[in-house]
């Protein structure tokens, strides 16, 4: 049975005219990464691999919103920037086996969510940082298991006037709980009672 292509190719879309949000690659749309970047206000960026898109991942993306306009009391516009790992960047983070899903795929599917603005893939470090200072977000968030870690572009984005957001872990599987179900192998152990403390006491020294 024959398949229809998906739609879509990693190429800057027209914003006047199209129904969901451009796509980037560092490195090839620079130019056109800067010029969005100068048209973007009240930016929340954060990065990922974002293999299998999970309810973890939007659930994110709204706290993270929610917090901003909790911070300017009103419900003003923003812009939410998604850097997504390249497919070569996630191999060497997860291993050969990563990614499941293509940059194509896993950029297409991100920028179809109304809460996201725009959508970057990007290979390095160097590429993120060049990134958080282009867009000057008000608010670079991860999830609470980067507590305590180095985080690409937090320096900066506090000298901007910025801050740091680690978003709750929430209760749905992560993408390694996903695979590790396909496969048929047993997922991660939930936390203790400990960590789970623990994550919450860092979650509540960011108010």
């Amino acid at each position: 049975m024959s398949r229809l292509p998906l739609p879509f190719s990693v190429m800057p879309r027209d914003a006047a005219s199209a129904s969901s949000p451009p796509v980037f690659v560092c490195g090839v749309h620079d130019h056109l990464i800067t010029a969005r970047a100068a048209q973007s206000h009240s930016v929340l960026l954060t990065n990922g691999c974002f293999d299998l898109l999970h309810p973890g991942h939007l659930l994110s993306v709204e706290y993270a919103v929610a917090m901003l306009r909790g911070e300017r009391a009103t419900s003003a516009s923003h812009h939410v920037v998604v850097a997504v790992n390249s497919d070569a960047s996630v191999r060497t983070l997860k291993g050969a086996d990563r990614p499941i899903q293509s940059q194509e795929h896993r950029a297409f599917m991100l920028s179809r969510l109304a809460c996201v603005g725009t959508v970057i893939v990007f290979d390095t470090e160097e590429q993120l940082e060049w990134l958080v200072a282009a867009f000057r977000p008000r608010i670079l968030f991860k999830g609470s298991d980067w507590a305590g870690k180095s985080i690409t572009g937090g320096d900066l984005v506090a000298r901007n006037g910025g801050r740091v957001l680690f978003t709750p872990l929430f209760d749905v599987d992560s993408t390694s709980d996903l695979i590790a179900r396909i496969k048929g192998e047993p997922a991660a152990e939930a936390p203790s009672e400990a960590e789970a403390v623990d994550a919450m006491r860092k979650l509540i020294r960011q108010f």
